[in-house]
């Protein structure tokens, strides 16, 4: 005794292609908000914080451990 099996009536559908061009669109969106937030103010005290743990990330690759 199998059961019947009865066919979806979605098989072989597919939703709707993506677009090249919709991914070009997509990466330039992205790539514009990159550069406006590399635009935006840094407080004085966040740039120079960063520049800080940049040049201790420098050091600790350069420096050989003791």
């Amino acid at each position: 005794m199998f059961p019947i099996q009865i066919p979806s009536p979605m098989a072989g559908v597919k939703g709707a292609p993506k677009r090249k061009k919709d991914k070009e669109v997509q990466a330039q969106r992205t790539a514009g908000d990159i550069a406006e937030a590399d635009k935006a103010e840094v407080d004085p005290l966040h740039r120079c914080l960063s520049s800080i743990i940049h040049m201790m990330m420098i050091l600790s690759l350069v420096t050989p451990p003791p």
